[in-house]
C-alpha cells in the first residue's frame, strides 16, 4: 500500500520560478528547499554572494562531491 509523503524536499534552480514553493504548499505538508552547501564551509565575506543562488548550484555542487565521474 502507497505511502503519504510526510514532507517534500526540493533543489535545483527551478524553485526560484516564481509559485513554485507555494504550488507545494497547497498539499498541506512540509516543503523545504535542500541545503546545498550543508557540507561545504563557504566562508563568511562569500555568503552574501553564494547563498542566495545556491539552489542554481545544485548540480555544480553535487559533481564537486562525488569522488569519480
Amino acid at each position: 500500500m502507497a505511502q503519504t509523503p510526510q514532507k517534500v524536499i526540493v533543489n535545483g534552480g527551478g524553485v526560484l520560478t516564481v509559485g513554485f514553493m507555494e504550488y507545494f504548499k497547497n498539499f498541506e505538508i512540509p516543503v523545504y528547499e535542500a541545503n546545498n552547501f550543508r557540507k561545504i564551509k563557504v566562508s563568511d565575506n562569500l555568503k552574501p554572494y553564494v547563498m542566495p543562488i545556491a539552489s542554481q548550484l545544485a548540480t555544480a555542487v553535487g559533481l564537486s562531491l562525488r569522488e569519480e565521474i
